[in-house]
């Protein structure tokens, strides 16, 4: 059994400290988390919060990949909708490289697209019909091609 922490990047207003120091002690978590014995390091995307949730995953797993060496790094998940795949698949691919082939990739659509403050999915995708656990774990050195219930608007 492998075992996982899944930190929260968040900045409540009531305990509000330095952005940088949020995300500073997040990395940290990463690196103590693989001093602990632990597998598994994931964090999650989330846009339009107050309380600064972390937009930008693969930038914040890039940084742990330089300060560990043994535990996974995964996405929990990217909100595909939000970014233009291509990019997410060329910046996935450039952080298991840092990583030495330690990346997890999850995608999804998020569980409430309304997040968003115009109403509208980004760059032109929309998401089918269909259950919103759409979820990949992709060890990104096996994953040529990654097909997804997404379609063009």
């Amino acid at each position: 059994m492998d075992i996982g922490i899944l930190p929260e990047f968040r900045n409540p207003t009531q305990w509000a400290i330095p952005i940088e120091q949020v995300y500073w002690e997040g990395i940290e978590k990463a690196v103590l988390a693989e001093r602990l014995g632990f597998d598994h390091f994931w964090t999650s995307e989330h846009h339009f919060a107050v309380d600064s949730w972390s937009p930008s995953l693969l930038t914040i797993l890039a940084a742990a990949a330089a300060r560990t060496e043994r535990i996974r790094l995964g996405t929990f998940i990217i909100i595909l909708p939000f970014h233009q795949p291509w990019r997410v698949a060329e910046d996935a691919a450039s952080v298991d490289l840092i990583s030495g082939g330690r990346l997890d990739l999850g995608v999804g659509p998020g569980w409430c697209m309304s997040s968003e403050p115009s109403g509208q999915v980004s760059h032109g995708y929309k998401r089918e019909s269909g259950p919103s656990e759409l979820k990949f774990r992709l060890p990104m050195r096996d994953a040529a091609v990654v097909v997804t219930r997404w379609s063009l608007a």
